[in-house]
């Protein structure tokens, strides 16, 4: 009687080649290979807590790869550089982290100030509203009083409207136009002297 082959594979199998994917991702090339990979020219790639390299432990062959002393100095090495990059970038993001709050709060200040400004602004605007209109009913109140003031001197006096306003156009255009001569002579005659009696008089034009 012969015994069956199993065709679903062992879970030992599923496992080992698993642990060899993980290998290829986080494993170092070896600068000297085992000697199975020499033999079949494969990249042996080997992590620090692996005993077989990538491809010996996918096929669970033996392996004889052995990490050299040069091989750990040159993960220390790197672990140091990436060590040091790491703490770069810490610093980095420190920095722009003070200096988005920097950011933040000169942002707040400037909204801030753009409110009170706001404010001001709407404050004058209510001062020069309030002013306007206080100006409008004074400019009305006193153009009230001086019709009426007008009105009360023309109703006493009809020739207080002035003697320019009794004379007719012709009258002005007949005036019109005569020189300063004529308006000294005419100020002359209307002023008034006093006779050696003491008795004022006017000159006479004729």
């Amino acid at each position: 009687m012969s015994l069956a082959t199993p065709t679903t594979e062992a879970r030992s199998t599923t496992r080992r080649k698993r642990l060899a994917t993980f290998i290829d991702t986080f494993g170092d090339i070896m600068v000297q290979k085992c000697s199975t990979c020499v033999r079949h020219k494969r990249v042996c790639k080997v992590h620090i807590k692996s005993g077989r390299c990538n491809e010996c432990n996918r096929r669970n062959q033996r392996c004889d790869v052995r990490v050299t002393q040069s091989e750990f100095q040159r993960l220390v090495v790197q672990k140091e550089k990436l060590r040091k990059e790491i703490s770069a970038a810490l610093v980095l993001q420190e920095e722009a982290l003070k200096a988005q709050e920097k950011a933040i709060e000169e942002l707040r200040i400037a909204r801030a100030r753009e409110e009170r400004l706001r404010q001001q602004m709407d404050l004058i605007d209510h001062r020069a509203s309030e002013a306007i209109a206080v100006e409008s009913r004074a400019v009305d109140e006193l153009e009230e009083e001086e019709q009426m003031a007008e009105s009360a001197l023309l109703s006493s006096d009809p020739t207080a409207a002035g003697f320019g306003l009794q004379l007719s156009p012709s009258t002005w255009g007949a005036i019109d136009g005569l020189d300063d001569a004529y308006w000294s002579s005419v100020e002359l005659l209307s002023t008034p002297f006093v006779d050696p009696g003491g008795i004022p008089a006017r000159v006479s034009s004729s």
